[in-house]
């Protein structure tokens, strides 16, 4: 079974600054359907969108059989999860998903309630790309939350979030969190940490006071440096080019059809065909090898 290539997920600013909670499972479905719709798409409440165990898995770094567990209760768990949106002086509040279908042990499908697809489909502006993949990876929601909130300034590189709409944004409850030390704790350094070590951005921060009291936090916002490796993933490289020599496996799990069947990845490297060569090849002319530091 090959690993589908994950698009980015396009969303309404409205929805990046909604207020809801929700476990982290709950957060990668949603991020893993909504990445299946097209910026140009035209969606209906009628339309499905399938998430797997096994592509949970690999894009979540669980086990298929834990993979499972999670986003059958977590798909459970979502049909009453409701989002709330300012519109004005008026807010709007709906559910996310309207309906689920459960494949044992293999996938969940779920439709999304008529209310939200404004916000996640057909946007032509007001609009946050996020990279799924660096979404998924995270262990904490208010590490997705603040991720989702800091990338809509990503090509500003800076922004100004307050701490009243964290508290909206994240869904705080009221009274908890109300000492400055552990807010700044648990809602800014911890899932910074995680971001800064699991994304392509170095992300600082500091508080702003109004008067006495921490009003805000500026975030700056900078992409990493790349830097040339010579090495991906593990995978011999050719000196010469500096580029891997043979695709690394993860590759060629993503191109299954290309790959003869019943043979083990190094039967396949000690004798490939030339549909795959052929195929590598091609993507090299404009992949570059690097690294992150």
């Amino acid at each position: 079974m090959s690993l589908p290539y994950i698009s980015d997920a396009v969303i309404s600013n409205a929805l990046v600054t909604a207020s809801y909670k929700m476990s982290v499972p709950e957060k990668r479905i949603i991020a893993l359907a909504i990445s299946q719709i097209g910026m140009d798409q035209d969606v209906t409440d009628e339309d499905v969108y399938r998430v797997s165990n096994f592509q949970y898995s690999k894009m979540s770094g669980v086990s298929r059989s834990m993979a499972w567990l999670e986003i059958k209760e977590a798909t459970t768990r979502l049909l009453d999860r409701k989002v709330s949106i300012e519109r004005g002086k008026d807010t709007m509040v709906f559910v996310f998903v309207q309906q689920a279908i459960f494949e044992e042990n293999s996938s969940i499908s779920i439709r999304f309630s008529k209310p939200i697809l404004p916000f996640i489909s057909q946007l032509k502006k007001n609009f946050t790309k996020l990279d799924v993949r660096e979404l998924v990876s995270f262990s904490g929601f208010y590490a997705m939350r603040l991720y989702e909130m800091i990338m809509q300034y990503k090509n500003i590189g800076k922004c100004n979030i307050t701490v009243l709409q964290f508290r909206k944004s994240l869904g705080i409850d009221e009274g908890k969190y109300v000492n400055g030390k552990d807010f700044r704790r648990y809602i800014i350094e911890r899932p910074l940490n995680e971001i800064n070590n699991k994304t392509k951005y170095n992300i600082s921060y500091k508080p702003i006071k109004l008067g006495r009291k921490i009003n805000s936090y500026e975030f700056v916002i900078r992409e990493k440096e790349i830097v040339d490796n010579g090495d991906f993933l593990g995978v011999q490289v050719d000196k010469n080019s500096r580029k891997p020599s043979f695709p690394p496996l993860r590759w060629l799990e993503a191109h299954s059809e290309l790959a003869p069947p019943g043979k083990t990845y190094s039967e396949i490297k000690s004798n490939p065909n030339k549909k795959i060569i052929d195929a590598w090849e091609r993507e090299n002319d404009w992949l570059r090898w690097v690294r992150v530091k």
